[in-house]
């Protein structure tokens, strides 16, 4: 698939005006900020948020080293063009310093779309549910990410990672440790490493264990009786590549969890 970004090194001329009309086809959970034991949901989708989900209609899902490469590129593309006309020469467009969300992620629409919200469901139903995070890590965390442990045993999980000091200052074992049940042994997180690595020379014992381990969290949905409803300006090139995109798009449509699919409706206004 061919991918069109050119419009990025075009002037951010906010010629036309849209409407984008967001429904929801099922309940949204919508994370703007790293999150702690509970995943608590925004109300209504934040920009980057809406930002997201465009560009996954557009198909430009990217990981961050290749987005922050790409960025790269067009901005000294755009600056090549452009940098000496006053009127962009100090502009965010061109600094080469991207607004970015709580969670690091950084739009390439951000200069040549604005959002405003004129619509949405101010008293939507909310409700919480068990959910998996999948995570990876290089340390002890896999303990207790057995997909068959219940949630009521997370506090005791995240008490096994702290550590206990003596009396001068020095970490002892962690708070709680883990037992051989057929020989009633107690085990530290340090030993059951030994045992489990014998011969391998490394400090994680994340080679051993399934890619992902899972860590139950309570998330937080909510389900609007309306649509979002956002006012839009933005680009004539930009227009139409979004109007074509959410005729067909890439990928599915959704707003925070990849679960929170949605329906989209464009249209565009005379100017």
């Amino acid at each position: 698939m061919q991918i069109d970004l050119s419009f990025f090194t075009e002037p951010p001329e906010l010629e036309q005006n849209a409407t984008l009309k967001i429904a929801a086809l099922a309940p949204l959970s919508m994370v703007s900020a790293q999150p702690g034991s509970y995943f608590r949901s925004e109300l209504v989708p934040t920009i980057d948020m809406v930002y997201g989900m465009l560009e996954n209609a557009l198909g430009w899902h990217f990981e961050d080293k290749t987005r922050k490469t790409i960025f790269k590129a067009l901005h000294k593309a755009a600056k090549k063009k452009h940098g000496k006309q006053k009127e962009y020469k100090n502009s965010d467009w061109l600094m080469g310093k991207p607004k970015t969300s709580d969670s690091g992620y950084f739009s390439f629409l951000q200069y040549h779309l604005s959002l405003a919200l004129e619509k949405a469901d101010e008293q939507p139903m909310t409700y919480d549910d068990l959910w998996s995070m999948h995570l990876r890590t290089q340390g002890d965390s896999f303990v207790g990410g057995s997909r068959s442990y219940d949630n009521s045993l997370e506090g005791m999980i995240s008490i096994s990672r702290k550590k206990l000091r003596g009396e001068d200052g020095k970490e002892l074992q962690p708070a709680i440790t883990f037992g051989d049940k057929k020989d009633f042994v107690t085990l530290s997180l340090q030993e059951l490493r030994q045992l489990t690595e014998g011969n391998v020379k490394t400090t994680s014992l994340k080679p051993h264990f399934p890619q992902y381990y899972v860590s139950p969290k309570v998330r937080g949905y909510i389900v609007p009786n309306q649509c979002y409803i956002f006012r839009v300006k933005c680009t004539k090139h930009l227009a139409q590549l979004l109007e074509e995109a959410l005729t067909t798009p890439s990928a599915p449509l959704y707003l925070g969890s990849n679960d929170g699919w949605v329906d989209i409706k464009w249209t565009n206004h005379e100017s």
